[in-house]
């Protein structure tokens, strides 16, 4: 799995530091997708709201609590000031 995409090992030590921590990663990275099962009790949210379309009622959910978790607020800032 790795061999295929080189990055997918810097994606993976994202996840299980995210989950070490107790963050929930908002990322829009589909890496994490294929990363999900693999670490477990990894949380990960796509942005909300996303562009082209309404989130389903979980991934609202996902981000409603990710936004409450003060740990979580880091990422969160970090994604924001990337996008601009």
């Amino acid at each position: 799995m790795l061999d295929d995409k080189p990055s997918l090992l810097n994606d993976a030590l994202i996840a299980v530091s995210c989950r070490e921590q107790g963050i929930t990663l908002i990322t829009k990275d589909a890496d994490f997708k294929r990363l999900s099962p693999l670490v477990r009790g990894f949380r990960y949210a796509a942005p909300w709201p996303t562009q082209g379309g309404p989130t389903s009622a979980s991934q609202q959910d996902q981000i409603t609590r990710a936004r409450r978790d003060p740990r979580s607020q880091f990422v969160s800032d970090e994604y924001e000031r990337a996008a601009q």
